[in-house]
């Protein structure tokens, strides 16, 4: 797949306005999700001082061939993990983990250094390794100040209606990027998990809809998108309640049996018959 044939926004060159020079770019990476998005365990060997400063050439290479004309300047490296590698060039930030605090000490923590990144005019352009929507605002508002922020991603996120169907969070999050940037530099490892249970996956949807008080099922059937997706709030609930149940963020397909359930019941359909294949 040629990253050119990546969807690109309304003005697809628009970093290139500013010329054929070189600018700077600074990464903001959410090292939960990038060790997702190379297919690896978000264990202590993936935090190894050796594969830290390989990953400042895999994304040089990956802006390149997005065509981008920016030099990486410093990558802010956001993990739940206890740091003890010093790597140059990189300055990690501490959170909580997902399970915790449903990533909002990450959200927050980004959006900080976007805003700080923006005002101060520290570089051209920002390259954003995350996946949760929680963000859209914050990099609207850094591009609104005219810095350009661009997304990294997979092979799975170049079919948008697909990635809409899967993860609406990260495909809404991904319409903001003035570039979709593939990465490269490392072949697809995907990581063996152990998937949950799609029948567990429903037992804990049907507590969650247990829980929910009778007027704000009202709401949330009202606030249900018209295509797909499920409310924000009640998303984030169940990602929460799962996410806490299995000690780990939900892997891709496990999101989509647990969407898929809980939109049913927003819709007054029968459980039963939800899908169930997590594959």
């Amino acid at each position: 797949m040629n990253p050119r044939d990546l969807p690109h926004p309304v003005h697809p060159s628009a970093h290139a306005l500013r010329g054929n020079h070189r600018e700077s770019c600074i990464a903001l990476v959410d090292a939960h999700f990038l060790a997702w998005l190379q297919g690896r365990d978000d264990d202590a060997a993936h935090h190894a001082a050796g594969r830290r400063e390989a990953l400042a050439q895999q994304l040089h290479v990956s802006l390149a061939d997005a065509g981008i004309p920016a030099d990486l300047l410093r990558i802010y490296w956001y993990t739940s993990q206890r740091e003890t590698a010093c790597v140059n060039g990189q300055i990690a930030r501490a959170v909580q983990a997902e399970s915790d605090d449903d990533g909002r000490s990450l959200v927050l923590a980004m959006a900080r250094d976007l805003a700080q990144i923006a005002e101060h005019r520290a570089c051209a352009h920002v390259l954003l390794v995350a996946d949760d929507d929680r963000l859209l605002s914050a990099v609207d508002t850094a591009q609104l100040r005219g810095l350009l922020v661009h997304m990294l991603v997979d092979d799975k996120a170049t079919d948008p209606s697909a990635l809409e169907r899967s993860d609406a969070a990260w495909a809404t999050l991904l319409r903001q990027a003035d570039c979709r940037v593939l990465l490269r530099g490392a072949p697809p490892q995907r990581r063996e998990v152990e998937l949950m249970d799609p029948a567990e996956i429903l037992d804990t949807v049907r507590e969650w809809w247990a829980d929910v008080p009778d007027a704000d099922r009202e709401d949330l059937r009202e606030m249900l998108p018209r295509h797909r997706g499920l409310p924000q709030d009640a998303d984030r609930q169940l990602l929460l309640r799962l996410s806490q149940r299995l000690g780990r963020a939900l892997e891709l397909p496990e999101r989509k049996v647990m969407r898929e359930s809980a939109r049913r019941l927003l819709e007054g359909l029968p459980l039963e018959d939800a899908p169930v294949d997590a594959a």
